[in-house]
């Protein structure tokens, strides 16, 4: 039982910087997500944007980075469980994606994405990305670039 957001920080030569792109927004996400799966979390945006500056800095990166910030719930194996909470931050070395590129190729999945009936897609949970992997898989096996949902399921 987990929930998650995946940042990325990207490094400046030019400014000697690393700058996390929309920091606080990921957070307060990521605060919804928690409400939304009703883990017992007293966490607030400081305290997670915090957590990342404090892991990102011990590390000191001198290049673009993913950040994987999950927060979840052990429960002992009860299903019933909000709690306790506890989180990670993983900071990864990550260069930039598709930078020496025109333009991108994508295609049309065959995958539909997932419903909001069955899991509610806006909260960003590992299960609900099992789908998005899929969907990329078929793009990548295909030569394309990226992939976009059509439709979604019902």
């Amino acid at each position: 039982m987990n929930v998650f957001e995946g940042l990325r920080g990207y490094w400046s030569e030019k400014d000697k910087q690393l700058y996390i792109f929309k920091l606080e927004e990921h957070c307060e996400r990521l605060l919804k997500s928690i409400k939304m799966v009703r883990f017992e979390c007293d966490y607030t945006v400081d305290f997670l944007k915090n957590a990342i500056l404090d892991v990102v800095k011990a590390n000191n990166f001198l290049e673009d980075i993913a950040i994987r910030q999950t927060v979840f719930v052990d429960g002992f194996g009860n299903w019933l469980a909000t709690g306790p909470v506890d989180m990670f931050i993983a900071p990864i070395a990550k260069g930039r994606q598709l930078i020496d590129k025109d333009g991108i190729s994508c295609c049309i999945s065959s995958w539909e994405r997932i419903s909001d009936k069955c899991l509610p897609p806006k909260i960003k949970m590992g299960a609900n990305y099992m789908n998005s992997r899929l969907g990329q898989m078929e793009a990548h096996r295909n030569g394309y670039d990226m992939y976009y949902f059509f439709k979604q399921c019902r």
